[in-house]
């Protein structure tokens, strides 16, 4: 992952309906699963989702039912539709927990059992397994990159009828196969989070971990659109009640500042341990973050074990 200034992650419990972060791009998003406690989609298109055996766990935010569990033969299904066959540019990116990415697993994927048209984001041999058919049904795939185990990461692949297959682990490229100029072939089936596309009885290469926050979009994000969505770099996520504080991080003065709120705040670092903890103040508190050693750092908030900021001290 890219190091940041300002790392801004979302506290709030997601509602029934699904919706789309602020560090997410809208422009060509095809859908957006948060799969907090269900695979509605976020988008405008309504491309919503069943899950079968899923159950909800924690996200990489702290937040309960964030986030879906797979194991064994559970899958979300979404019915097809033609908005999923994107032609000449795609990307799909996820965030992923997976107990062991040495396993062929199928994370997202749409394809046919004749293997001639679609895509599948994948992982295999502890690193990241894109697979994906033009319409001339010529396959493109690669094993590439290092996904570590439980352990959440960001997973994203980009294609271009031009430019090819490319990976990304963590906002960085891992690998860029090229593309013979032909789209992505088009297909009627289902697209399938959590196994295998071309079939789900029995279900093969299921995941077995979480699985988080998946995109679809019609056109290739750029590297920092896919950094963004890694490590929002902007922008101040406000929650869904109007009294819950504002928290944001000012690198050029080293302060951490929370608007609103009372009883206590803490500061965690990125093995949990608690470094620094005190009363929160009427209207702003400010607190000096310049002795902190370099790392990740939460703010937490109390009542709550949500992480409700994310920020790199340099």
């Amino acid at each position: 992952m890219k190091h940041h200034v300002l790392l801004l992650l979302a506290a709030a419990s997601l509602p029934a309906v699904a919706q789309v972060p602020s560090n997410v791009p809208t422009n060509g998003l095809v859908a957006w699963y948060s799969l907090a406690g269900n695979a509605n989609d976020g988008s405008a298109n309504g491309l919503g989702g069943s899950g079968i055996g899923t159950t909800g766990t924690t996200d990489r935010n702290g937040v309960a039912n964030g986030a879906m569990a797979f194991a064994f033969s559970s899958y979300v299904s979404v019915p097809t539709h033609t908005l999923f066959n994107t032609g000449d540019e795609l990307t799909v990116t996820a965030w992923v927990n997976l107990s062991d990415p040495s396993a062929n697993q199928k994370i997202i994927g749409r394809t046919d059992l004749g293997f001639n048209s679609g895509f599948i984001l994948g992982v295999g041999s502890g690193g990241m397994n894109p697979e994906l058919w033009d319409s001339n049904g010529m396959p493109h795939s690669f094993t590439a990159g290092v996904i570590n185990a439980d352990a959440w990461t960001h997973l994203a692949i980009t294609w271009s009828a031009g430019g090819g297959l490319t990976a990304y682990i963590n906002g960085t490229s891992v690998l860029n196969v090229a593309g013979d100029g032909a789209p992505m072939g088009s297909n009627s089936d289902p697209l399938i989070i959590g196994g295998s596309p071309w079939s789900q009885s029995p279900l093969y290469f299921p995941v077995n971990g979480s699985i988080d926050d998946v995109g679809i979009w019609d056109r290739v994000l750029s590297g920092s659109e896919i950094d963004g969505l890694v490590a929002p770099a902007t922008g101040i996520t406000e929650a869904a009640t109007a009294t819950r504080p504002l928290v944001a991080y000012d690198a050029a003065h080293e302060l951490v500042t929370i608007t609103g709120g009372s009883g206590h705040y803490a500061l965690v670092d990125a093995l949990g341990n608690v470094v620094r903890t005190d009363r929160l103040v009427d209207g702003i508190t400010v607190v000096p973050v310049s002795a902190l050693a370099t790392g990740m750092y939460f703010v937490r908030l109390e009542g709550t074990a949500q992480r409700t900021l994310r920020f790199v001290k340099p």
